[in-house]
């Protein structure tokens, strides 16, 4: 259950359908980014690495050339506030580094956008756990996507069902960018928000977690939020 004082910080994280506050639109011009007026943290962790503030030129160089070749350049506008939103919650240069790299990606090799959307499992169990056929063990992710947008749940239980994340339908909101779909998704027990990567290879959902950008609830449990693993298509989202 979301707490009165979670809410707030949690509704900040998943506005993907606003645009960006004043500041974070004015970002949108890397190249020109003086790092003498660096103020918010994502600014400093950029002015503060030479190797994400070089994928930070470059991704403006590329983002330049793109817009002017696009037909529709409001819609190249919004996928590139789209991205600001995610880069602008990392809490780490780790974060900050597969955010640049993916949307570098995507600028220089655009192509068709795969589909996230379906019913995917992980088990979780050690062979003599599946082999007494010990109940949960297992994660899960089911999502939608529509466009470039993915919204969905992640369920996570541990094995004999002890401790279960049940998530919510609202628990997994994101964006894809080139192959990769980046998610932010919320635990069901403490409120906990993490980003992650998920890339699909076949009926395989390659998912891993880069950053929490939301801590839990303090004292609260652990948010049962798969850390990395290859989750198998179950069936597909209707």
């Amino acid at each position: 259950m979301i707490n009165d004082t979670s809410i707030p910080m949690f509704k900040q994280v998943f506005r993907f359908s606003l645009l960006l506050a004043a500041a974070a639109a004015g970002s949108a011009h890397a190249a020109s980014f003086d790092c003498r007026l660096a103020r918010t943290q994502v600014e400093k962790m950029i002015c503060a690495d030479a190797a994400i503030s070089t994928l930070d030129e470059r991704m403006q160089v590329l983002y330049a050339q793109a817009r002017q070749a696009a037909a529709d350049k409001h819609a190249e506008l919004d996928v590139q506030r789209d991205w600001l939103k995610l880069r602008n919650i990392c809490t780490n240069p780790a974060c900050l580094r597969v955010t640049y790299e993916l949307r570098i990606a995507e600028l220089q090799y655009p192509g068709a956008t795969p589909d996230f959307s379906g019913h995917w499992t992980i088990d979780l169990r050690t062979p003599q756990e599946r082999q007494q056929k010990r109940d949960c063990g297992g994660a899960a992710f089911d999502l939608k996507q529509t466009g470039n947008r993915i919204s969905g749940n992640h369920t996570f239980a541990t094995t004999g069902c002890g401790r279960v994340n049940e998530g919510s339908e609202d628990a997994v909101k994101g964006t894809v960018i080139g192959s990769t779909a980046v998610l932010l998704v919320r635990s069901g027990r403490n409120d906990a928000v993490v980003l992650g990567t998920a890339r699909r290879d076949g009926k395989l959902l390659h998912w891993t977690m880069i950053d929490e950008v939301v801590p839990g609830t303090p004292g609260g449990d652990a948010p049962l939020i798969l850390g990395k693993g290859s989750l198998m298509l179950q069936s597909d989202a209707k």
